[in-house]
């Protein structure tokens, strides 16, 4: 029987990988965005990571903002190949 209340973890995989990948294209550390941003750095390092379930839309907006990418780069499946 299939559980009904588990939760897709897809879409935060998807926003820790954009991030690691668009950090890395640009030579940016977690420590440098975490200061960017004025987040800590441990909690920028658990969305690169995939260990932050739920980063609110708010910081995601704010990571977007300092990073000058579309929010949809964060947010959804991008090939970086």
């Amino acid at each position: 029987m299939e559980n009904k209340h588990e939760i897709d973890k897809e879409p935060i995989r998807t926003i820790g990988d954009n991030l690691k990948n668009i950090l890395e294209e640009r030579s940016v550390t977690g420590t440098k965005l975490a200061k960017l941003t004025g987040l800590d750095a441990s909690y920028i390092y658990d969305i690169i990571k995939n260990k932050k379930a739920n980063p609110s839309i708010k910081i995601v907006i704010k990571i977007s903002k300092v990073l000058n990418v579309d929010i949809d780069k964060l947010l959804y499946k991008v090939d970086f190949d």
